[in-house]
């Protein structure tokens, strides 16, 4: 396997640009090469919300650009340590050994988890998002040079860390670190090997982002991946697929034991389908009344959802996000695996990323 794993085609990566100064930045300023393609899709995503009847809006933020990990690092005095310990991963991942992989990795991660945060680079990240009340939460996300390429998604490889508080230092630089060391995860390592990336390649940004305390949230398929007519003639964006759960992303990304509801739309026609019901027993929410006190799992009670009991609300949100899903399918040019969640009344869309064909 090891063997195999070393002849395959390289995935093509936008070069990148290393910052030496930790700071963090708006949003809407990020690029390919200073943050890699799931910070810069949400800047973007932030820029088409605002157009008229977009259909969605887009979580404001900043990110932490490439270098930021490494600066962090040599202000530590452990940039040579950092190569070293990256070095020793590639050699593992070659060998196939499994225990020599988990302890490189792991020698690795913890090098970047136990790095002190600096506290100029924590104020900056408090400072973009006053918080008065001590009660508004963040997420803390991925944005790696090696994720959301196209023949290389690495959806789900790396840590995104929930309801942080945004006025809180330590917390942001936990979130961060743990963010940075997940790059160097025993997953994220053998799937870079396997596809011909070179483990010091690989770097991370951080992506910071508002969050929204979603009823409920879902991915989106722009183009169908089951069904007669993929089987036919291959995915095709004639009908979308959405899985929607109760509560914040994290259900649906967790691979938690139960289903979610899942619609497939017509999009010629506007015909909404229900192929299966959600059963997910629990749940995990901002919690309603402190806030300040971030996320907790809740029980589901489905006769109260009404996504389960009234066939009208699935038809009404099915065609919402067909919508949207086919506007962005056609911003982007391709299909598009899409993330959101919903607020209220109001779309919120998190992420947007090509749909592996």
């Amino acid at each position: 396997a090891a063997a195999a794993a070393a002849t395959a085609a390289p995935v093509q990566m936008t070069p990148v640009e290393l910052s030496d100064v930790m700071e963090c930045r708006p949003l809407s300023e990020a690029t390919l090469a200073q943050c890699g393609a799931k910070a810069t899709t949400c800047g973007d995503l932030t820029r088409v919300a605002e157009r008229p009847n977009s259909g969605f809006k887009a979580p404001a933020g900043v990110f932490l650009p490439f270098g930021a990990m490494e600066a962090c690092l040599r202000g530590a005095g452990k940039a040579d340590a950092l190569v070293e310990l990256v070095a020793a991963t590639e050699t593992a991942a070659a060998g196939g050994d499994p225990a020599a992989i988990e302890a490189a990795c792991l020698a690795v991660r913890q090098l970047v988890a136990g790095a002190p945060f600096p506290p100029e680079l924590a104020a900056q990240l408090t400072a973009a998002f006053p918080d008065p009340n001590g009660a508004a939460r963040v997420v803390v996300r991925s944005s790696a040079n090696v994720e959301d390429l196209a023949g290389m998604s690495a959806a789900g490889l790396y840590e995104s860390v929930l309801g942080v508080s945004a006025s809180s230092a330590a917390e942001l630089g936990d979130a961060v670190r743990e963010v940075w060391a997940s790059l160097y995860s025993r997953r994220a390592v053998l799937a870079r090997r396997a596809a011909g990336v070179p483990q010091a390649s690989a770097h991370m940004a951080v992506l910071v982002q508002e969050m929204a305390p979603s009823r409920v949230s879902f991915v989106l398929h722009t183009a169908t991946t089951s069904g007669a007519s993929a089987a036919a003639v291959g995915p095709t964006s004639a009908t979308l697929e959405a899985e929607v759960a109760v509560g914040l992303g994290e259900t649906l990304a967790s691979g938690a034991r139960g289903s979610p509801w899942r619609l497939e739309v017509d999009q010629a026609t506007g015909i909404v389908r229900t192929t299966a019901f959600a059963s997910f027993g629990s749940a995990l929410m901002i919690r309603k009344h402190a806030a300040h006190l971030g996320v907790q799992a809740e029980a589901v009670d489905y006769s109260q959802q009404e996504l389960s009991t009234d066939v009208t609300a699935r038809m009404a949100l099915g065609r919402r996000l067909a919508a949207v899903g086919a506007a962005l399918e056609a911003e982007y040019g391709a299909p598009q695996d899409i993330e959101g969640g919903v607020v209220g009344d109001v779309i919120y869309i998190v992420q947007s990323r090509p749909q592996p064909m």
